[in-house]
């Protein structure tokens, strides 16, 4: 090679290194964005790919805590209901002597061991040697009443209770027909739970005829006080329309049978008797 061509031979590499001409810059350009394209698509390809694992790792958590939810709600199910038919089945003890009255039919006497399933377990007693020991099942809903027989310990200690009630009070207690001027009903004394007596009237001839249970009721030696009172909306039940205060005061007879004594009130007022009967 000539010395001539070597020097064009570099010159014109010079031209193309440093000298593009305008193909050869269209040329670089277009294989530029080839590659640019190339890196961007297999970029996006790889955050596809991520984004794609992520949610099918969400998606199985997801169905796995479902499953889980479903299976404890089956579980605390099954246990509820496991509880609600043991309460159902659940057995009431009562172990009392009774006589149960139902509708329609004979009374049953015997001893109550229990409800169960909305029936009453009664075991016969005793008293009827063919049946004893053998047990009855009633339904509740042919049960008019039961009433249990008191147990020892009640008897003694109503018994006691009686018994510590002084003289003077054991006088009063009864029924009596009661006469208040022109007025007449019954009249009750009684002893109650806290030890002290009680008293009530009601007249059959006089306002509504209903039970009116007395205040103060006070015993000294032959004597009784008591006082019939009532205001408002019971005055009303009773069969006066205003309050009513009246005070009574009363001697029991020598052979316990008869009590008379004056009343004084803000309604009326004079005298009343009550004769045991």
């Amino acid at each position: 090679m000539t010395k001539k061509s070597k020097k064009s031979s570099w010159f014109e590499w010079l031209q193309r290194r440093f000298f593009p001409t305008k193909e050869q810059e269209d040329l670089f350009e277009y294989v530029h964005s080839q590659k640019e394209r190339t890196l961007h698509e297999e970029t996006s390809h790889k955050q596809k790919n991520h984004t794609g694992e992520k949610e099918s790792k969400k998606r199985t958590l997801f169905l796995l805590l479902r499953w889980v939810a479903i299976g404890l709600f089956c579980f605390l199910s099954a246990y509820a209901g496991g509880i609600l038919l043991q309460e159902n089945d659940s057995f009431c003890k009562i172990d009392r002597e009774a006589i149960v009255y139902r509708f329609g039919q004979s009374t049953k006497k015997g001893r109550i061991q229990g409800i169960s399933n909305g029936k009453v377990k009664l075991v016969y007693s005793k008293e009827k040697q063919l049946f004893a020991g053998n047990s009855f099942d009633i339904h509740l809903n042919d049960i008019r009443r039961i009433d249990l027989k008191p147990l020892e310990k009640e008897k003694k200690d109503k018994s006691q209770n009686v018994h510590n009630l002084s003289l003077a009070r054991r006088k009063f207690l009864g029924r009596y027909r009661l006469k208040v001027s022109m007025h007449r009903g019954l009249f009750y004394v009684y002893h109650r739970k806290n030890g002290k007596l009680g008293a009530s009237l009601r007249f059959t001839n006089w306002g509504n005829q209903v039970m009116e249970f007395l205040y103060a009721v006070q015993v000294q030696g032959n004597q009784i006080k008591f006082r019939r009172f009532c205001k408002g909306r019971r005055c009303r039940e009773i069969g006066t329309n205003r309050l009513m205060r009246q005070d009574f005061k009363g001697t029991i007879s020598k052979n316990l049978r008869k009590i008379t004594g004056t009343y004084t009130g803000n309604q009326s007022s004079g005298k009343w008797t009550a004769q045991r009967y």
